[in-house]
């Protein structure tokens, strides 16, 4: 084995590799190779932008009142994609017209969003109205049966009852007669409800109506906090002229009923003089 003579020490392990990593070829590589990877990254960058269209948003039009063909037109034209979401009726708007979008308009999206839009039909769709299931019901639970199937909830009329918000007649909008057990209305239709306002645990005496025409009877009714039951009056007899002879229940001294409590009048061509 040779030997080393004193005036040479033998290379230390590991000399060669602290020698590679310190020179300068090795840092230029490295800076060459960090270098290239960020130009790489930047231009990846870009082309992701520019596939996503990054800062490029297109401004929804409004396409209500549009047909659905006009609507379609109008969004493919701005490179919107079209989804028909829902289905009403309004007879006061055209077959096929579009009642409603979403997004709304000059919301601010990407090119190829899906616009969803909601349509009225060409003719209702008929539904049951619940009747039977919703009377004598909380107000509250009324509202959302009808709603779940597609009704919407008009005015809200209180009449004196026993309870509060108890609904105790369905009517369609703006009508006064009360809709009976299997009616049907085109579904989106508008319902008025009849609800109790809770004045009927209270008791008054019961007024005499006798004497009175028929505007004076349904003056102190309402005043009373009564319902109008069914008037009757006699034929060949003007409604004007007439005058209560008959009520059910029948007035006395202290006849008290509960505020609420349905008053039925019968009413004739009579002398003022016979009444007192």
């Amino acid at each position: 084995m040779p030997e080393y003579s004193g005036r040479h020490a033998p290379p230390e392990q590991g000399q060669g590799f602290w020698s590679f990593i310190s020179s300068r070829i090795f840092w230029v590589n490295v800076l060459a190779a960090l270098g290239a990877v960020l130009v790489l990254s930047l231009i990846a960058l870009q082309l992701l932008r520019m596939y996503t269209g990054h800062n490029h948003y297109i401004t929804v039009p409004d396409c209500q009142g549009l047909t659905l063909d006009q609507a379609v037109e109008t969004l493919e034209r701005r490179d919107l994609r079209v989804e028909v979401m829902d289905s009403l009726y309004d007879p006061a708007l055209l077959p096929l017209s579009v009642m409603g979008q979403y997004p709304a308009e000059g919301a601010e999206v990407k090119e190829g969003r899906v616009i969803h839009l909601t349509v009225n039909k060409t003719r209702p769709q008929m539904v049951d109205v619940p009747v039977a299931e919703v009377l004598e019901k909380t107000l509250r639970s009324v509202q959302f049966n009808l709603q779940s199937k597609g009704f919407r909830i008009g005015e809200l009329i209180y009449r004196p009852g026993v309870y509060d918000n108890q609904v105790v007649e369905l009517r369609k909008g703006g009508t006064s007669r009360p809709l009976s057990r299997g009616a049907k209305l085109p579904k989106g239709a508008t319902i008025d409800l009849v609800v109790t306002d809770g004045y009927g645990n209270s008791r008054i005496a019961l007024p005499d109506f006798t004497g009175m025409s028929l505007q004076e009877a349904q003056f102190v009714l309402t005043a009373n906090n009564l319902v109008e039951g069914s008037f009757v009056v006699d034929a060949g007899v003007d409604s004007v002229s007439a005058r209560v002879y008959r009520q059910e229940p029948e007035a006395g001294e202290d006849i008290f009923v509960r505020e609420g409590s349905m008053i039925n009048l019968w009413l004739g061509d009579m002398p003022s003089e016979t009444f007192p």
